[in-house]
């Protein structure tokens, strides 16, 4: 929104924008700029302060092992004809495997309980790489966006620029 300010004396300020006109005294436009510069400057803050964190977590995810992949649990038969998994399906034996996609492909690969946490915290750490990864792009576009408004807040000040 274009908002045009105009002096109606020593002190006081008529503030025109479309569907409203304001007509106030200095000190409170002195505020009225003072806020406005501090929000405008604080959704930049807020955003570089947003991208330097993620960044600085993106630095500490970089030395944990990363995994793409589920934990899932399978009840199966162990294949002997005299044990109980063969005629009762309640009595299968769960196995932990770590299904994955690779190439086109999902693979299952067994899981030992030792290795079950360590894979489970590679696995939490890839799907956190990615909420930093999501959250960087938000970062981004916000700049992009902000700095969007402010080239077509230039060019209705009659600011210019090219293209």
């Amino acid at each position: 929104m274009l908002i045009s300010i105009q002096k109606l004396g020593s002190d006081r300020f008529e503030f025109s924008g479309g569907l409203f006109t304001l007509r106030v005294n200095r000190s409170w436009c002195e505020n009225l700029h003072c806020y406005i510069a501090v929000r405008v400057s604080s959704k930049r803050q807020d955003t570089q302060r947003r991208r330097r964190k993620l960044h600085e977590e993106l630095r500490g995810l970089s030395f944990q092992p990363l995994m793409r992949g589920s934990i899932v649990d399978r009840m199966r038969r162990c294949g002997r004809a005299g044990c109980a998994c063969a005629s009762d399906p309640a009595a299968r034996h769960s196995g932990k495997y770590l299904s994955v996609n690779l190439d086109g492909r999902t693979v299952a690969i067994h899981l030992r309980a030792e290795d079950e946490e360590r894979v489970r915290r590679a696995i939490e750490a890839y799907r956190r790489l990615w909420e930093v990864i999501n959250g960087l792009t938000g970062c981004e576009v916000a700049d992009l966006r902000r700095e969007a408004r402010e080239r077509v807040r230039g060019r209705k000040r009659g600011g210019g620029g090219a293209g």
